[in-house]
């Protein structure tokens, strides 16, 4: 029995110590922000779809309900509209325009940025004057002059919001290329001959994706919190239209009266900013080590 028994602790030892490294390599902040942002995009996709309430029925003998009240778990609003149904409805569009923007806002950046960063000093700096020009306004006040030039509606609160994050995207992915055109494999793709666009293509876009992804989900958080301010000014989605800052906006004159149920569409979008963070957070320690102190 002992010589048997022996050679099968060295290899129980290796296993704990490799699922401890696979452990590891999973950061709790991305673990956690990754559970927080799929619940929350499971309740809002599935929600709905269980609860089958209008969100814009208007009920006025059920007006200013407040949390807990049988039929409406989350109250009702000025309308007597339930919160429950609004907030399902409300928080799968604010999750979807957040992510469609910053998808949007990372391709114009990241191919403005590219494009400096690989290019010669003249249109590097010719690019970079008006990436600066555009950070220098903060990015609320250029959205809303953007929105109130374009018009009130969703849509224009996107492209607003798309445009103000461009040189966020620009700057970070000039900064990373400048730094990946000294590396020794690319400086060997243009020596074999390789033109600009594919050593660009095949070597410089899959080193600096990292880099790209974990900044931009931060960057959807910030871009959820600036649209869903848009539409409280009443500069965004129109109602009775139901989504998460305007919901907010159209109880503001309610707060002192229900105070809970306003606090709900707030929570929910505390709740998806720091899901995104906190994924971004992770998911950049989880490339850049060196990060992690």
């Amino acid at each position: 029995m002992d010589t048997t028994s022996a050679p099968m602790a060295p290899k129980t030892v290796a296993g704990k110590k490799s699922r401890i490294r696979v452990f590891k390599k999973y950061n709790p902040y991305m673990i956690f922000g990754a559970s927080l942002l799929i619940l929350i995009t499971l309740v809002v996709l599935i929600g709905p779809l269980v609860l089958q309430t209008d969100p814009n029925a208007i009920n006025p003998k059920m007006r200013l309900q407040h949390v807990g009240t049988p039929g409406h778990l989350l109250g009702t609003d000025h309308l007597g509209r339930d919160m429950l149904a609004r907030i399902l409805y409300g928080g799968r569009m604010s999750l979807l325009t957040a992510v469609l923007t910053a998808f949007c806002a990372a391709i114009a950046g990241v191919s403005v940025g590219l494009v400096a960063g690989m290019s010669n000093k003249t249109v590097d700096i010719i690019i970079m004057r008006v990436v600066d020009m555009l950070q220098s306004f903060p990015n609320i006040l250029l959205a809303i002059l953007i929105v109130a030039f374009l018009g009130p509606s969703l849509v224009n609160a996107m492209i607003a919001i798309a445009v103000v994050n461009i040189p966020f995207f620009a700057i970070l992915t000039r900064s990373v290329t400048l730094s990946m055109k000294e590396k020794d494999f690319v400086k060997a793709s243009h020596a074999i001959g390789n033109s600009k666009l594919v050593t660009t293509l095949r070597h410089v876009i899959p080193n600096i994706s990292p880099y790209i992804i974990s900044q931009s989900m931060m960057n959807v958080g910030t871009m959820l919190t600036v649209l869903t301010s848009l539409s409280f000014l009443g500069l965004g989605v129109q109602p009775p239209t139901a989504e998460l800052g305007s919901m907010l906006g159209e109880l503001r004159t309610v707060m002192t009266k229900i105070p809970d149920v306003v606090a709900c569409p707030g929570i929910v979008i505390v709740l998806a900013v720091i899901g995104f963070n906190m994924l971004g957070d992770g998911l950049r320690d989880h490339f850049e080590p060196k990060s992690r102190n």
